[in-house]
């Protein structure tokens, strides 16, 4: 996250250009890399725990039900364009079967879905952050993180303080 330093000193600083900005503000680049680094795994790690499906899931069991649901919406429809039923009770009876198929077909969805596809990429989590090129950790940084603000420090020349830097997360 360096922005193409390869000296391991770099510091990341705000350049006073105008009386109301910043000034010589600074912080160490690697220490603050590493911090912010090692948040965004944890966050993404956190996250991807959360959205898991176990690898065990049960095959989804409401294929029949759908089925019968689809065929009860079709007769229903035969029976409309025969004029065998009327306006108010098709209107409510095809609403209820429509929401029924509806929660049926999300249920299908979610079982269906791989785990990968609903979490960070196996390939990540079994990698871990050092192995994707700094492109990839840009992506998964900026899907995690709006900024990083970075405070003044209590006193100058001291010691790197990780409560000087303030994460700005995306809203979940």
């Amino acid at each position: 996250m360096g922005e193409g330093c390869s000296d391991p000193g770099y510091n990341y600083n705000c350049n006073k250009q105008r009386p109301e900005h910043c000034g010589a503000l600074a912080i160490d680049g690697p220490k603050l890399d590493s911090l912010i680094q090692d948040l965004v795994w944890a966050t993404a790690l956190r996250a991807s725990e959360q959205k898991r499906v176990p690898e065990t899931a049960e095959p989804w069991t409401g294929e029949a039900a759908l089925k019968d649901v689809e065929e009860e919406i079709a007769e229903l429809q035969e029976l409309w364009q025969a004029k065998k039923v009327r306006a108010s009770s098709y209107v409510t009876a095809l609403d209820d079967l429509n929401a029924r198929k509806n929660e049926l077909l999300a249920d299908r969805a979610y079982h269906s879905v791989p785990a990968g596809t609903r979490s960070i990429t196996e390939e990540l989590l079994t990698n871990g952050w050092e192995n994707p090129s700094i492109e990839r950790q840009r992506i998964i940084v900026r899907k995690v993180l709006r900024a990083v603000i970075v405070h003044p420090a209590k006193s100058r020349g001291g010691r790197f303080d990780p409560a000087r830097a303030e994460p700005v997360f995306l809203a979940a």
